[in-house]
């Protein structure tokens, strides 16, 4: 245990038990960091809002034990915990009736100093793979909804989102509004300065888009240099406004590349076109077609002679 920092403990049985304060002397010892809890459900539920605890149940009884054991697996703080459990006589065969409870460790109780540092040390390592490999999941969780460019929410994640959104909006009847906006004759700066500059510029325009809406909304690259903002809670006048406050502030942003001697290369700017669409609407009956009249109205916007904002309208 000495090689790596304490992991924090919820230490949990029944205080006034002799057994109870002879490990918690002995854990105290070994520098442990201790929350003592009773074995209680719903107080050691609370404490598992964080997965880095170790858990350690001193004598539990059968009921109790199992309980505890269960809640701790359910909570999602607590499902990728050790739980060693102290219980049984050293003086007689172990039957490890924990383990098969769904414990990790089981070790006699009171432990010898030797044993007790053996099960934490065992723990420890138990707790340092869960960590790993809830690092990797959220890894992974990332890479499958993040555009790796421009590090905003991908084509699929803002598919998720919208599903989400729109049955939100259906059940509360609240407003909901998708904004696509495209990047002006981006094409031009991928062939007059390269591709290299096309990405920089790309990932300059995506964070100032994301940086410049509500903390509600959804930013998004939904494909090359098109991006599709979802906007809950907007009606068809708040949306059109939000899509001309950003139209007219992305018209002003300059990127600057930086060249090898340190100074920047010929600043590099371009407008958006933006089309938006709003539900609930007469002609918006799924989200899918929440899309197609967002698209629509974009590629009227571009027909128009871009760097403006067309709004979609009643069929006639």
């Amino acid at each position: 245990m000495a090689d790596s920092p304490a992991p924090r403990t919820l230490l949990i049985g029944e205080r006034s038990a002799p057994a109870f304060g002879a490990c918690e002397s002995a854990l105290r010892a070994l520098g442990m960091d201790l929350q003592v809890l009773p074995p209680r459900e719903a107080e050691v539920s609370a404490a598992l809002s964080a997965p880095d605890f170790l858990i350690i149940l001193v004598e539990p009884s059968a009921a109790t034990g199992r309980s505890l054991i269960d809640a701790a697996r359910r909570s999602s703080g607590g499902s990728g915990a050790p739980i060693l459990v102290l219980s049984g006589d050293p003086g007689r065969a172990a039957e490890f009736e924990w383990l098969a409870a769904g414990a990790d460790v089981q070790v006699p109780c009171p432990p010898t100093g030797a044993v007790l540092s053996a099960a934490l040390a065992a723990a420890g390592r138990m707790q340092a793979r869960a960590r790993e490999a809830a690092s990797l999941g959220e890894r992974l969780r990332r890479a499958e909804s993040t555009d790796p460019l421009t590090g905003l929410p991908n084509h699929r994640m803002f598919h998720d989102r919208l599903h989400e959104e729109y049955l939100r909006s259906e059940r509360y009847g609240s407003a909901l509004s998708l904004l696509f906006a495209d990047l002006d004759h981006f094409r031009d700066i991928n062939t007059t300065y390269g591709h290299k500059v096309g990405d920089g510029f790309l990932q300059g325009v995506a964070a100032f888009l994301a940086n410049a809406v509500r903390q509600v909304d959804l930013v998004a690259r939904y494909s090359g240099e098109q991006f599709a903002l979802l906007l809950p809670e907007a009606d068809a006048l708040r949306a059109s406004q939000a899509a001309e406050r950003l139209r007219s502030l992305t018209s002003c942003y300059m990127y600057k590349e930086v060249s090898g001697g340190g100074g920047y290369q010929p600043l590099i700017k371009t407008t958006l076109s933006f089309g938006v669409a709003t539900f609930p609407h007469p002609d918006v009956h799924s989200r899918h077609d929440l899309v197609e009249k967002a698209q629509d109205a974009l590629r009227r916007a571009q027909g128009e002679g871009r760097n403006r904002v067309c709004q979609h309208s009643s069929s006639p």
